[in-house]
């Protein structure tokens, strides 16, 4: 009985110390998504490798809006690449020129700073501004992208909830052991079992 008392415990603290992990995790994780949020950041996922060694992949890159006139060689945006480039989703690079088109709109180009050539494109930025990343936070994007798969999403969030369930389980079964009329029944009980010597 004793070792099953010390099993149980042992149990119950490692449930209890992973349910505070998880709680602790998601409240850090939180307000590392929420915070720059309320400052008015954009966040993007990082999905890719060309940033590796500068923005890794699944890291968060935070941005601000800022006018296009405001750019400069350097400055890593996030934009959609031209219709005609046979890339559909957003891209994370590094400006390495501006030149000026005949009509003089600002031109871009842009390259990974992992990969070893620039974009093949030129490109003018239609809209007034574009999100600069102003600061990025490694491995905080997986979650992110872990939730936008049902199947992961149910283990990210099923998981914590069972554990609270497991620790509101053994904690009910310890007061009902504890409850007074159950020490009264356990004491009748030995005073009627005779003892041997």
């Amino acid at each position: 009985m004793t070792q099953l008392r010390t099993l149980r415990g042992a149990v119950t603290r490692l449930l209890g110390w992973f349910g505070r992990a998880a709680l602790l995790l998601g409240l850090a994780l939180g307000l590392v998504l929420v915070v720059p949020a309320l400052l008015g950041f954009d966040r993007y996922v990082i999905t890719g490798g060309s940033m590796t060694g500068t923005v890794d992949k699944y890291a968060v890159a935070f941005e601000r809006e800022v006018s296009v006139d405001e750019l400069v060689v350097g400055d890593v945006i996030t934009y959609l690449p031209p219709a005609d480039s046979g890339t559909h989703s957003l891209v994370t690079h590094r400006i390495i020129s501006i030149g000026t088109s005949p009509e003089g709109h600002r031109v871009l180009r842009t390259q990974g700073d992992a990969n070893p050539d620039p974009d093949p494109w030129r490109f003018e930025l239609v809209q007034p501004t574009v999100n600069r990343m102003s600061f990025h936070v490694p491995y905080v994007g997986w979650p992110l992208i872990a939730l936008a798969d049902p199947e992961k999403r149910r283990l990210l969030l099923g998981g914590p909830a069972v554990i609270i369930g497991l620790l509101a389980a053994i904690e009910l079964a310890g007061a009902v052991r504890r409850s007074p009329g159950r020490e009264e029944t356990d004491a009748r009980s030995a005073a009627r079992t005779p003892h041997l010597t």
